[in-house]
């Protein structure tokens, strides 16, 4: 698989990157602009080292991998659950719509049973319910953003597999079963999108194979649920998928940051900085303040050729989120720290600024 260019400008490998645009250009049928990249003065961080494992789980890091992982479990343990479970419910019949029908499927050696004509039908049925689940997340994805998609579908999943269990009708429980597994995929396709576009160049590919193998820790635990206990009890296994789904739906609900319309990152460093500045909008939510500084200049509409600062004016308006609480009010630059009502309304002390 070739690489891109911007892999091949952040591990310092510019020849390549030339060569990668080249043939971009002449697929394109143009030619590159005349000139030759150069390494920037900017350092490339830890990109041109590549990425080591203990970068997924230092301090910054570590809540953010643990949400992955926890994330790719519960999508693979919910979807391969989806898919083998539509079978088992279709052939355990116990809501007894093929006995109200006169037919089912016959006991045949060991513990298995026959799938009905009808039973074939109702799984294929439920199957083609992918297909308009991945279409919906590919137009809701860049509206709502990841987060929401897959929260949001995981969500819709739950809700699903628990009108699974009432056994209103056949028709109402294939219903239920083909949004199960539209719900199932799209989710899981979205939480594939979201993980390669958090974690930055350096630690990708890293990241994404660890996550890979939770996913497969959760595709080998969920048969147990799916042909075991649904044979025992088919709605505690349903709850069970439920109560994952809801999980999972909470994990990507308190994911810290939303990748939609951002540039992906480079080095783990430019995570750091996203991260921290995620974390201390956080601490500070609840009370807000905007500072404006202007000149008389300014004001008069001409153009200051340096700041007066005895003419400067602060403007300043403040309030507490949630409460709808604002005012606003011009002050002398020298008579800020004058008004204590600013600070004690921000729970800030008089001399801080």
């Amino acid at each position: 698989m070739p690489e891109s260019p911007r892999f091949y400008v952040a591990q310092g490998r510019l020849a390549e990157a030339e060569a990668s645009l080249r043939r971009a250009a002449h697929q394109c049928g143009g030619t590159l602009p005349a000139g030759t990249l150069v390494r920037g003065a900017a350092p490339l961080n830890d990109d041109a080292g590549g990425g080591k494992l203990g970068d997924l789980f230092t301090r910054e890091l570590r809540r953010l991998t643990a949400s992955q992982w926890g994330l790719w479990f519960a999508a693979a343990f919910t979807y391969y659950g989806s898919v083998l479970i539509t079978t088992e419910l279709l052939a355990a019949d116990s809501c007894g719509f093929r006995a109200a029908d006169g037919g089912g499927g016959g006991p045949a050696a060991g513990q298995c049973t026959l799938l009905t004509a009808d039973d074939y039908t109702e799984n294929v049925v439920a199957t083609a319910g992918e297909l308009p689940g991945i279409i919906i997340t590919f137009f809701v994805i860049d509206r709502i953003g990841r987060r929401r998609t897959i929260g949001c579908e995981s969500l819709v999943m739950a809700a699903a597999m628990l009108l699974v269990i009432p056994c209103f009708s056949l028709p109402f429980q294939t219903g239920a079963l083909f949004v199960m597994r539209g719900a199932a995929d799209g989710l899981f396709q979205a939480a594939f999108v979201y993980t390669s576009e958090v974690y930055p160049s350096s630690i990708r590919g890293l990241g994404l194979g660890w996550c890979s193998s939770f996913s497969r820790l959760g595709g080998m635990t969920t048969p147990f649920v799916a042909q075991v206990l649904t044979r025992t009890s088919p709605s505690t296994a349903l709850y069970v998928y439920a109560a994952v789904a809801v999980s999972l739906g909470l994990i990507a609900f308190t994911l810290e940051v939303e990748t939609l319309g951002k540039p992906m990152f480079t080095s783990v460093d430019e995570l750091r900085v996203e991260l921290d500045k995620v974390r201390s909008r956080r601490k500070t939510r609840g009370t807000w303040l905007e500072l404006r500084l202007s000149t008389a200049d300014e004001r008069t509409g001409t153009r200051a050729s340096k700041l007066d600062t005895r003419a400067s004016k602060l403007d300043i308006r403040a309030g507490t989120a949630g409460k709808g609480a604002s005012t606003s009010r011009t002050f002398g630059a020298d008579e800020f720290d004058a008004h204590a009502s600013w600070h004690s309304a921000l729970s800030l002390p008089p001399t801080a600024r």
